[in-house]
């Protein structure tokens, strides 16, 4: 579909059959929650507190034209049902898009400068696992900026360039091993005063969660360097490796995991 006011069918192109999965409509209402409660940054939860529903919605009627696009309806209605759901969707998303957009610079900015900050003060206090942990994370972003900043759908993703991030990938899986090395040690684990009860556990899950955020940037890599574009018969899946769907999916599993450790 393309972003018009009118429902657009594009040229050579499929209605959709992409459904946003219920943990990612479980983690928004989770950040809304907490912006209710408030935290550090009350310009921030005031705009969470406001995109948040929008989002919501948005995310029900996408599923409901996901549904719909599965069912392959509109090959018998003309694409009625979908033109409806259209008049529906295209309002939230114009009136949501601005304020997404100020919101993800003021984090993009505030999370740059607080993770380096971050960074360097736990690795002068020795706390090596939790600056592996925030290395991780910030390698991770920067491999997410940079999907972001080249703005490709999943069809383009032949024309992507991985100067950015290849190197980045290489780095996010050396740290991993770096960090799975420092959890063999209790003693190092236990010096780095984590309040978390099971973080034996919860440690492991980040790893697994950072090992699969990295196989699908491998995944996806793999793709471009051998020409590998997706087929028609693969659009619109939601479980396939190297799929921009599967990158966020893992990339939410690594922050929802790594909260947990620090708090």
């Amino acid at each position: 579909m393309a972003k018009e006011e009118e429902f657009l069918l594009l040229e050579g192109g499929e209605y959709t059959k992409e459904s946003f999965p219920e943990d990612d409509a479980d983690f928004v209402q989770s950040v809304i929650d907490q912006a209710k409660i408030g935290t550090h940054f009350s310009d921030l939860d005031e705009r969470v507190k406001f995109m948040g529903p929008l989002i919501l919605e948005i995310m029900e009627i996408n599923n409901e034209a996901a549904a719909y696009g599965q069912s392959e309806t509109y090959l018998y209605d003309q694409y009625e049902e979908a033109k409806e759901i259209h008049k529906r969707l295209f309002p939230l998303i114009e009136k949501v898009s601005p304020a997404c957009e100020e919101y993800n610079a003021a984090i993009h900015s505030l999370s740059l400068e607080r993770t380096e900050k971050e960074m360097q003060t736990l690795k002068a206090r020795g706390y090596v696992i939790r600056y592996s942990m925030l290395k991780l994370f910030s390698l991770k972003n920067r491999i997410l900026d940079d999907l972001e900043r080249q703005d490709l759908i999943q069809a383009d993703i032949l024309r992507m360039d991985l100067s950015v991030i290849r190197p980045a990938h290489e780095e996010f899986r050396t740290t991993i091993s770096e960090l799975e090395k420092l959890m063999e040690d209790q003693k190092a684990v236990d010096g780095e005063e984590f309040t978390d009860p099971t973080i034996s556990t919860d440690l492991a899950d980040f790893v697994a969660a950072s090992k699969e955020f990295a196989k699908q940037i491998q995944e996806m890599m793999r793709r471009i360097d051998q020409g590998e574009a997706f087929t028609d018969e693969e659009y619109g899946k939601t479980d396939l490796d190297g799929s921009f769907v599967m990158i966020d999916r893992a990339a939410i599993e690594m922050l929802q995991i790594y909260h947990k450790v620090i708090s």
